[in-house]
């Protein structure tokens, strides 16, 4: 062709040949039932198969339509996403990350049980107020919780029993069980664009503020503790890898790495086999105290995953309400300048399937991010039959 693009003469032909045919882990059902459940929110959707780390769902929203980029792109269509507000080329599903807020407390629960820092019936008494340093951090319950126990702090979401969990954790034993779960690094899934995440620890602060260590910003301060033992602070994940983390909670401990690609071609197959990265360094004991507890988060009154609940079935959850920078400042939607997460998973006996919602500027997960669980669970069980 020549530079207006107009054909002067063939130097040869090459015959087609049909690719290989894939199949991936993708349920489309069930990626339907998450696009419409999020109509009009920003952000995602992961499902996994606890069994076996096959992906069932992988959906980043806002999306846009992928047959406006096959061929010539038109020079209209072309700003509408590339220019939109909205970023609909961002996979959050993987390229995003988040403060995972109280989602975190199930892994912290874990933690906690595993060192022998609490059991099923320890308890504090939550005034609403955690001092600290001569200063307080607050329970987002100002008034305060009153006496609660493992179980109720879960339920409920106090801060107050986890700000006091964390400061005797200390952030490196934190930061042990949470990159055990498989947060703060990639799942290393075959998808361009993904991000690890970070789980802090004091080394990874003294070398990050080591030019700064003049100004002592590279120590670890006991307030930053508390920040993280609540999913805050420098605590930030992927939706995919929460989970991963969620499915390891309910699994028995394993930690699969997340398979997308099963299979290419029909002749000659190519067979991708699950994949166990680690085995979490907790008993399967205080795994399943974690829960049990997290079905109540579901099944209680006083649960604050209630709106994940479906009739006849067990499921378990957490509900998440992360602070973002624009907090208090500018709100990132027109609802909220929180994120909205929840994490669930079911039939609680023996779970099939395990999700990480995220909805940006949702406000609190149970009103925002819980209903879009429970749609996406209702097709799963739907289709179970």
């Amino acid at each position: 062709v020549d530079a207006f693009g107009k054909r002067r003469k063939e130097l040869g032909i090459s015959e087609s040949k049909p690719g290989s045919d894939i199949v991936t882990s993708l349920d489309l059902d069930l990626m339907l039932a998450a696009e419409k459940a999020m109509e009009g929110k920003k952000g995602a959707v992961v499902a996994i198969d606890p069994s076996n780390g096959d992906i069932l769902v992988l959906s980043s929203f806002p999306s846009y339509d992928a047959n406006i980029l096959s061929g010539r792109v038109n020079l209209k269509d072309w700003p509408s996403i590339n220019e939109n507000p909205d970023r609909p080329l961002l996979n959050r599903a993987i390229s995003s990350t988040y403060a995972p807020g109280s989602t975190f407390k199930l892994l912290m629960a874990a933690a906690g049980l595993q060192e022998k820092i609490v059991s099923p019936t320890s308890s504090v008494y939550c005034t609403g107020k955690y001092p600290f340093n001569g200063g307080v951090k607050r329970c987002h319950k100002i008034s305060g919780h009153g006496p609660v126990d493992l179980s109720r702090a879960i339920i409920v979401s106090c801060n107050y029993f986890f700000y006091n969990l964390g400061k005797s954790l200390g952030v490196d034993k934190i930061h042990y069980y949470a990159t055990a779960f498989g947060l703060g690094e990639k799942t290393l899934i075959p998808l361009e664009g993904e991000v690890g995440g970070l789980i802090p620890s004091q080394k990874w602060k003294a070398e990050k503020f080591k030019s700064k260590s003049h100004l002592r910003m590279d120590r670890w301060y006991d307030g930053e503790t508390l920040s993280v033992a609540i999913g805050q602070g420098y605590v930030n994940a992927t939706p995919l890898q929460m989970s991963v983390a969620i499915s390891a909670l309910v699994n028995g401990g394993k930690v699969y790495q997340p398979r997308l690609l099963k299979q290419i071609g029909n002749d000659n197959k190519k067979l991708f086999a699950e994949r166990i990265v680690n085995q979490l360094p907790i008993s399967p004991e205080n795994l399943d105290t974690v829960k049990n507890i997290a079905i109540q988060v579901v099944g209680s009154k006083e649960g604050t995953g209630k709106k994940a609940a479906i009739n006849g079935i067990a499921i378990g959850g957490k509900t998440g309400t992360a602070q973002t920078k624009n907090s208090g400042k500018t709100k990132v939607s027109k609802d909220s300048d929180d994120n909205a997460w929840f994490v669930s998973f079911a039939p609680a006996e023996n779970p099939m399937i395990a999700m990480a919602i995220i909805v940006e500027g949702g406000g609190h997960g149970g009103r925002a991010a819980a209903p879009v669980s429970k749609a996406v669970m209702e097709k799963f069980f739907q289709k179970k039959g």
